[in-house]
């Protein structure tokens, strides 16, 4: 049985990601750890070049030997992975949305019966947008996500609880989109559309579970002056917004198992040494997309909404979805859109917030 929840307000304790300029000190979120750069008198270049982030204040990445592939196969790494999340905590919630990552994490629980206690989805239902536009919204969970749980035997990993946490009040949106919450939980600012903020809403039944998260991907890049392939992992993959509560844990990408995204990396590296591909430069694009989803996901129902990829073309640097949203707020919350565009240009020392860099690095490692 599927339940909904209507998001009220954001509830933050401890981060997962934390900032820093590789002197010890952490920070919440971007803007801060900035902050004090200047505060320690270094140029703006100095703190760009030192800003880093990490999760839960460990910096083991920092000194895995990444040059070594895993031994053991994907499949027992899956496994075991799973199985120390069920060993560690007495309630888990995976987060799910019917995509690649998600997916295989739901798809490694059934196959291997290790139980999860709940499953957690989000979605919008915000007056004034519109029934087309939050199908489209909302597609992935309706089309993609519910079919795929209702055609699965949950009995295997012990009938979870599921929950989808739907955000219906402007309210939340206007909470997140202010200086003071940008500053001291948000190192975007601009926000995505209204389904994340959702997600950081959203808590496991019980006040002591935990949220799994299926980030992230394997970006792994191509050296051409060393002849080596080396992977990167920014905070804007994935980390930003499902990072903001300390009871969010990442599958894949986490420091206390970095044998995960190592061996994810070597599989892709693999890959692309034997077929001689050194051209990739974003793994965002569609063909190394589907090397990495062939290699290291499980097939997911690939049901995508045509609706913004058509009709939606964005020169910012953001998704069409989120540039369709916006454009829709202007036209029916035209007050709120002013106030995002406030955040935006709130100056830090100087420089509207949208001038920093958008991303920060959380490591760069090579592979071999």
């Amino acid at each position: 049985m599927i339940q909904t929840v209507f998001a009220k307000t954001f509830y933050h304790n401890e981060p997962g990601l934390y900032y820093h300029i590789e002197d010890g000190q952490f920070f919440s979120t971007k803007w801060l750890a900035i902050d004090y750069g200047f505060s320690k008198g270094f140029t703006y270049h100095q703190i760009i070049n030192k800003l880093r982030c990490c999760l839960h204040k460990n910096l083991a990445f920092d000194y895995f030997d990444w040059t070594k592939e895993p031994n053991d196969s994907w499949d027992h790494i899956l496994k075991t992975r799973l199985q120390w999340f069920r060993d560690n905590y007495d309630y888990i919630a995976l987060s799910y949305s019917g995509g690649a990552d998600s997916q295989v994490i739901l798809d490694t629980a059934l196959k291997h019966k290790i139980k999860l206690d709940e499953i957690v989805m989000y979605a919008t239902e915000l007056e004034g947008l519109g029934e087309d536009f939050l199908e489209h919204l909302n597609w992935e969970i309706n089309q993609v996500a519910i079919p795929r749980l209702k055609a699965s035997d949950l009995s295997l990993i012990g009938n979870p609880k599921i929950k989808i946490w739907i955000i219906d009040s402007w309210d939340i949106l206007k909470e997140a989109y202010t200086e003071k919450y940008v500053f001291n939980h948000s190192s975007r600012t601009y926000e995505k559309y209204s389904a994340p903020i959702a997600g950081i809403a959203m808590q496991t039944e019980k006040e002591n579970g935990i949220i799994i998260r299926g980030c992230t991907h394997p970006t792994v890049l191509y050296d051409k002056s060393l002849d080596k392939y080396y992977m990167e992992i920014w905070d804007t993959d994935n980390f930003i917004c499902g990072s903001q509560n300390s009871n969010r844990l990442s599958f894949f990408t986490s420091p206390e198992a970095p044998w995960v995204h190592a061996k994810q990396s070597h599989m892709i590296k693999n890959y692309l040494r034997a077929n001689k591909l050194f051209y990739f430069s974003d793994a965002r694009e569609t063909e190394y997309r589907k090397i990495f989803q062939t290699l290291c996901r499980t097939k997911v129902l690939n049901r995508k909404s045509p609706f913004f990829d058509k009709t939606h073309t964005t020169k910012l640097n953001i998704s069409k979805k989120a540039a369709a949203f916006a454009k829709r707020m202007h036209e029916i919350y035209p007050d709120l859109f002013k106030e995002l565009l406030g955040v935006n240009n709130t100056t830090l020392h100087g420089l509207p917030l949208y001038r920093y860099p958008e991303g920060v690095l959380m490591g760069k490692y090579y592979l071999e």
